[in-house]
């Protein structure tokens, strides 16, 4: 019964804290000049925007099949994509025709992935992807 109890009060403190650790805003300490900014928040660590009205959708995610679908808002003019795996930095890109707005992906191996999107040479934004077998 004790171990039980006991059980209960770790998984429960490790929840608060997991919580209290992720649930709010990583703040610099460091002073930036005028004009430069941070990253200011976990989640945009792990999927930064350059541009906060650019919400590509990649669905789904986490993928256990290797098959993703990738859409984004259609005046973003998106001219390339590019997925970077981590582990093996194998990179694969896929350019994108006028007033498309989607793309599928097949065969994708497992581990995590990088999804970077273009207009031209610039960059617009980045999404995580994982794909698990």
């Amino acid at each position: 019964m004790k171990t039980t109890i006991t059980n209960i009060f770790l998984l429960g403190a490790t929840i608060l804290l997991t919580g209290q650790l992720f649930g709010q805003s990583i703040q610099s300490q460091e002073k930036l000049p005028y004009g430069q900014s941070a990253v200011s928040s976990f989640t945009d660590v792990l999927n930064p925007t350059f541009n906060a009205t650019f919400k590509p959708v990649i669905y789904p995610n986490p993928t256990f099949i290797g098959k993703v679908k990738i859409t984004w808002p259609d005046w973003a003019e998106v001219t390339k994509v590019q997925l970077i795996q981590i582990e093996s930095e194998w990179v694969k890109e896929i350019e994108i025709t006028e007033n498309q707005v989607e793309i599928s992906v097949h065969d994708l191996e497992e581990g995590v992935y990088i999804v970077r999107f273009f207009k031209k040479n610039h960059l617009l934004g980045i999404r995580k992807l994982q794909v698990i077998n």
